[in-house]
């Protein structure tokens, strides 16, 4: 009789013991070694940066993501737009402007349609864990046409720079750091000049001017006639870092 109720219990217990602790594929999935990490998709979720996020999730698609960073806004998370498709992805929007108008200094930049730049003191912050540039120009239905990615670390230094010296180590000028941009897609890029770049040539928004060549590149965020690749094509641009 003893051995019946032993038995008996024994069996009850395992019963309530399965009921609650179900192998993985039983109405619930085991999570993915990566699945602490943030993936942007909320405030609450913000990652480090664009690449971070791409790194976790491989299968991370172009769009509007959160980030967050302990010395900007007070660590405020806030949201960036980022290309996970050029060249493996990973890249973060820092600032976009075009059609004649001039960009305005905010906080974000979350499309290739706004005119918007982000304040220096946050490309710097950024910038420090980024080791790459990627400069875009095209017209406004394709704003990306022409891209030109960095080879080595000059234009990264450039961004992490707090040089206001008149062509300094805040411009492209600086060390020919514009020598180091490969094309990634569309036309070549005009870096040549024949006369001084504007005296506002001290560091970010302005980053390079072609003084004298009007096909040439023109990249000043805050100035309504810089369009990026082409003085003369009134056409939109941006910076991106990864």
């Amino acid at each position: 009789m003893k051995k019946v109720y032993f038995f008996l219990v024994f069996f009850l217990f395992t019963l309530t013991f399965h009921s609650q602790i179900r192998p993985s594929g039983f109405g619930f999935t085991s999570p993915s070694p990566s699945s602490s990490d943030p993936d942007g998709s909320s405030s609450e979720n913000a990652a480090s940066s664009a690449y971070a996020i791409k790194q976790a999730y491989p299968s991370s698609t172009d769009g509007v993501y959160w980030i967050s960073n302990a010395s900007i806004n007070s660590g405020t998370a806030f949201q960036i737009y980022a290309d996970m498709t050029t060249d493996g992805g990973g890249w973060m929007l820092i600032a976009s402007a075009g059609g004649s108008s001039a960009a305005s200094e905010g906080n974000s930049v979350t499309s290739l349609d706004q005119r918007i730049y982000l304040p220096r003191s946050s490309v710097i912050t950024l910038s420090q864990d980024a080791s790459s540039v990627m400069l875009a120009n095209g017209s406004s239905g394709n704003k990306t046409q022409n891209k030109i990615i960095s080879t080595d670390d000059r234009p990264i230094n450039v961004f992490k720079s707090s040089s206001t010296s008149y062509m300094g180590a805040g411009t492209f000028h600086y060390n020919n750091a514009y020598s180091s941009f490969s094309t990634n897609s569309g036309t070549s890029w005009q870096w040549n000049y024949s006369c001084g770049p504007t005296s506002s040539m001290t560091g970010w928004p302005f980053l390079y001017h072609a003084c004298g060549n009007a096909s040439g590149v023109h990249f000043m965020f805050n100035q309504s006639s810089s369009a990026g690749r082409n003085w003369n094509s009134g056409q939109w641009y941006s910076a991106w870092i990864r």
